[in-house]
This record gives structure tokens, sequence and C-alpha cells, in this order.
């Protein structure tokens, strides 16, 4: 487990769902889809919320999926084991982000242009991981990650 593209894993790409034949559906903001096992935050329609809670039955945070959003916290379920590319692509607001312990992949592009992000709190199962975390947050110099 950890860092890997999502070919290598086996998650469907922003494209594979917003054009696919998989049906999508709405609730609290987001748009889901089940797919191969897995329900997938595609895509979150409330870029201007501050605090954002992910639907309790997601297991994965799509590609883009919360792409320009506005958040400044963000909480994620207890099952969730993904967070793919550029998943929080230009959230410039938020400051830190705890992964849950239950992630098992975070995508080497996950935080990308997230330029206000100060602090990631990472599980003691994924500190190998740490420097693929690294490697996506090149371009944020302030950014700690914290092992817990």
């Amino acid at each position: 487990m950890g860092l890997f593209s999502k070919k290598q894993v086996g998650f469907l790409s922003y494209s594979d769902i917003e054009y696919g034949s998989y049906y999508k559906y709405e609730s609290s903001g987001c748009v889901l889809c089940n797919a191969g096992g897995e329900t997938y935050l595609h895509k979150y329609t409330n870029k201007h919320s501050s605090n954002i809670s992910v639907p309790y039955d997601v297991t994965v945070i799509g590609e883009g999926a919360f792409c320009d959003c506005d958040m400044t916290d963000v909480s994620h379920p207890s099952g969730l084991k993904a967070i793919c590319s550029e998943a929080f692509y230009n959230c410039n607001n938020l400051k830190s982000l705890r992964i849950s312990s239950s992630v098992e992949y975070i995508s080497i592009n996950a935080f990308k242009r997230c330029d206000g992000l100060r602090v990631i709190y990472v599980p003691r199962k994924l500190e190998k991981t740490i420097g693929g975390i690294t490697d996506c947050l090149w371009a944020i110099p302030d950014c700690e990650i914290k092992v817990y």
C-alpha cells in the first residue's frame, strides 16, 4: 500500500466517471458514484463551503473531487481508503489535514497547488510513504508532515 499511480491500484479517473456509463447521484453537495465495490466522491458542488464533511459511505476521494474549493476544514469517514490525483487541487484555504488511519493510498499529486497547506497529519502505517507525500508538496515549502 502507499503511493502508486491510479492505474496500478485500479481507481477510475475523472473522465472515466464523468463520461462513462456509471450511475452518479448527489448527497450532501457531493456527486457520488459506485463502481468496482467502491464509493467515489466524484466532485464537490458547493465550492464556497468552508467546513466540509465527506459522506460516511465514501471510500475513494476521486481525481479532482475538491478542485478549487474554498474549504478551510475537511473531515472524512473512517472507511476512506484512497485519495486520488489532484483531489484537493488548488484548495488554498486548507491549512491542515488529518489523514484517516483507514487510508491505504494517497496519490503523489493529491495536494497539488494547495499553497495554504501548512501541516498534514499522516498515520504511522503510511510513514514509509512520507517521501512520496513530500514529493507532491515540493512546491509548498512551508508544509510540514507529522506522523501520529
